[in-house]
């Protein structure tokens, strides 16, 4: 929202150019993450954030959506920073994790920051209600994350 702001004087091009590439180029590194030190993580003992048993979930989910969970994981929370890791890991295709990287940097970054320009433009008063409009859009995007969560629990899998 401080683009539209004299605050910060950037062009709106400019940043959501900026924004996509740092969010394209940090899955890319998070992949590579995954793929190197996928075979000494799955050594590990289970800990709070990672069971290797959860892993064969994931690799299961993953070959049947995982097209849309790139694009999509992007707007969840925990799984956007996950999901390239745990792509690297189970050494997902690489040409095609490339391609729907890209594609989902951009509509991510750019959903989000025209959004918030716009909303300012057309609701210069939303700006007194930011912190309750991302607690908001953290709640809505986690939903789909805890209802695969408590499905895994039940043992129902994905």
């Amino acid at each position: 929202m401080l683009c539209g702001l004299p605050i910060l004087e950037v062009s709106i091009y400019a940043l959501v150019f900026y924004i996509a590439a740092a969010a394209f180029l940090g899955y890319i590194v998070s992949y590579f993450i995954g793929l190197k030190l996928g075979k000494w993580l799955l050594t590990r003992p289970d800990s709070l954030f990672f069971k290797s048993s959860y892993l064969n979930v994931a690799a299961s989910y993953f070959e049947k959506r995982q097209h849309g969970a790139i694009i999509i994981g992007r707007f969840i929370p925990i799984i956007r920073t996950f999901l390239p890791l745990c792509l690297g890991l189970i050494k997902s295709n690489f040409r095609n994790f490339m391609v729907y990287n890209l594609i989902g940097a951009l509509v991510w970054t750019s959903s989000l920051v025209l959004a918030g320009y716009f909303l300012k433009i057309i609701f210069p008063e939303l700006i007194h209600y930011l912190e309750w409009i991302i607690v908001s859009l953290i709640v809505i995007t986690s939903i789909p994350l805890i209802r695969q969560y408590l499905k895994i629990k039940r043992g129902t899998g994905g």
